[in-house]
């Protein structure tokens, strides 16, 4: 498994039922930001449909568009006509993938938020496992550096993942072991309480710190991340000296 070196957690993963009708969610809203991400939304928006119906979820879809060149935003309130459920945010220009996902989840009309990337690299599958663990916590972390995950992806973004995140647990001591993945369930309760000031990806550490030092449960669940097929990644490595900027920034204020 990717990242051994990580310190083992015990998170209760073992024997947890999946099927997340027993979790007693029934109001969920998935929100998911977008820049250029049309051919993925055509296929995603079905699948989630899908899910809501076959789990029994009062589900929403929250998109949070930074003005798409190639017309998500436009596909997306089409949808809506066939849907109803469906709730498009346009953002007049890119403003980071972070400030996108925070507004998506105070936007959330759900008592139970899943955040997730539109590019399929965070299998929509996996849902129901999330939100079947929220019973017990406030957060569930899809987390690939926890037993039976796993990362597949170019060697670098691999390398410099698995540092970030070892950073992350060793320095701010939050016992989370993917607290960068941006793929979790989170209840509305903990968004509502939670100040977040990161724009980009960062967001996440931000996000799980306060969260753990508020006295919130944190659970996490294994999934293997495998690298986009359509569209190009927004997450260059250049990036995780921004993550851990704000490592560093986070132990500065001990919030």
């Amino acid at each position: 498994m990717l990242c051994d070196f990580l310190p083992s957690t015990s998170y209760g993963t073992e024997g947890e039922k999946s099927n997340g009708k027993k979790s007693g969610v029934f109001g969920v809203s998935v929100v998911i930001p977008t820049y250029n991400e049309r051919r993925n939304m055509m296929r995603l928006v079905p699948i989630l449909e899908q899910m809501f119906s076959r789990e029994g979820y009062d589900g929403e879809i929250v998109v949070v568009d930074d003005s798409s060149p190639d017309g998500t935003a436009n596909l997306l309130e089409n949808l809506n006509k066939k849907y109803g459920n469906i709730r498009v945010i346009r953002r007049e220009k890119p403003l980071g993938i972070g400030s996108a996902t925070v507004r998506g989840m105070h936007e959330a009309k759900k008592p139970v938020v899943v955040t997730m990337d539109a590019d399929f690299s965070h299998p929509p599958s996996l849902i129901p496992r999330l939100l079947a663990n929220i019973h017990d916590c406030e957060v569930v972390v899809a987390s690939r550096y926890t037993k039976g995950g796993g990362m597949i992806a170019p060697p670098l973004h691999v390398f410099a993942s698995c540092t970030i995140n070892l950073l992350s647990n060793l320095l701010l001591r939050n016992n989370v072991k993917d607290a960068t993945g941006g793929f979790k369930a989170i209840k509305k309760t903990v968004i509502d309480k939670i100040e977040i000031c990161s724009r980009g990806g960062e967001y996440d550490i931000e996000l799980l710190y306060k969260a753990k030092r508020m006295g919130f449960r944190i659970k996490e669940v294994p999934f293997i991340y495998i690298w986009r097929k359509l569209g190009g990644s927004k997450n260059q490595p250049v990036y995780y000296f921004i993550y851990l900027h704000k490592i560093l920034q986070l132990l500065r204020k001990k919030i």
